[in-house]
């Protein structure tokens, strides 16, 4: 029989349920480049990075941004993020991952997360959770973002 060595878990729609957040900070960037923006696209690009996520956005609109143009609209968009963040509680969490992960950390598993969010300590933080995990892998510790296996 196999022994658990450490438990990988994702952020989005697993720990958290930042996912109805991601659409409002995404349909708000569809509407700056006059386009509609749905709840079931918003659930396709789910486990995107920002930059990504953008430029899917952006491709659909038909426009050509310059460099800078790109970069401030990936900025505005984190700030609107960021700030919808800052409201997250402990009661954010999904439920019964609190007594899931109390439970894995009793039986002394290494636990690590694997977010393309930036976001995700500061995500895990707000719902307390963030002492629980060894390391928090994201983007910016990577060559290739999600759907990529690198992460894990």
């Amino acid at each position: 029989m196999r022994k658990i060595k450490a438990v990988i878990f994702d952020m989005d729609g697993v720990i958290s349920n930042t996912i109805p957040l991601h659409y409002i900070v995404n349909k708000r960037v569809a509407e700056q480049l006059g386009i509609e923006y749905s709840h079931e696209w918003n659930m396709n690009m789910q486990g995107l990075s920002r930059s990504d996520t953008v430029k899917e956005i952006v491709k659909a609109s038909g426009k050509t941004l310059t460099e800078l143009e790109f970069d401030v609209l990936c900025e505005q968009k984190n700030k609107h993020y960021r700030a919808l963040l800052e409201d997250l509680t402990e009661e954010d969490a999904q439920p019964g991952i609190r007594s899931f992960i109390e439970q894995l950390n009793d039986l002394g598993l290494p636990l690590v997360v694997a977010s393309a969010s930036r976001n995700a300590p500061f995500v895990l933080s707000q719902l307390k959770l963030k002492h629980f995990f060894k390391a928090i892998v994201d983007v910016t510790t990577l060559e290739r973002g999600k759907p990529d296996p690198e992460i894990f």
